[in-house]
């Protein structure tokens, strides 16, 4: 007959590890962390620069030239360029760089009127500058002029100046002329000492 189950022996020894397993599918992207705080300010970068530009023509302040109506200005010698084209033939400046330009012209004017007992005499005469040969700025005009002289029989004589300072945005190729206006009667106008310059300051 068989005899009872004998009592449990102790646990033997742990066996070697077995290899690692294949690695699992990775898991679901986590939600986006809160955006981090601004950093500081990096320093300023350098001023930047703006090349320089400048052009002039000038005429005798002792020569007279009679003013024509919707004639330009003649002149007579150029002063220093830089970045521009002075035309004494052509009377014009041309500028060579897109930018901001201040420009500016004065002008002697000379008028005579003879006025008689009977009737007044006037002039008017005015200059603008002109751009690429159709353009013409309102802001540009400047003028002198004699009036309603009368009432006695008499030739007057008077001197003054037409001028104008402004600034203005030109682009690269841009042409630039004085074109003078006159109108009146009994009277007659010329010019002399014509200054005009364009300097790019931006």
């Amino acid at each position: 007959m068989i005899g009872s189950t004998g009592h449990t022996g102790n646990t033997g020894p742990t066996g070697v590890t077995g290899p690692t397993g294949a690695t699992g599918p990775a898991g679901a992207t986590g939600i986006t962390g809160a955006t981090g705080a601004s950093g500081p300010t990096g320093p300023t970068g350098p001023t930047g620069t703006v090349a320089l530009g400048y052009g002039s023509l000038f005429g005798s302040a002792t020569t007279l030239i009679t003013v024509v109506d919707n004639t330009q200005v003649t002149f007579t010698g150029a002063g220093p360029t830089l970045n521009t084209v002075s035309n004494v033939a052509g009377g014009s400046i041309t500028v060579s760089a897109a930018g901001t330009y201040n420009i500016d012209y004065a002008i002697t004017v000379h008028l005579s009127a003879t006025s008689t007992l009977l009737g007044s005499a006037n002039r008017l005469v005015s200059f603008y500058v002109q751009l690429n040969g159709t353009t013409q700025d309102a802001r540009s005009i400047g003028s002198f002029s004699i009036e309603n002289f009368s009432g006695v029989a008499a030739t007057l004589g008077t001197n003054g100046q037409a001028n104008k300072s402004y600034i203005t945005t030109l682009n690269s190729g841009d042409v630039l002329r004085i074109i003078m206006n006159t109108s009146g009667s009994g009277s007659s106008a010329t010019y002399s000492g014509q200054v005009f310059n364009v300097i790019r300051i931006g």
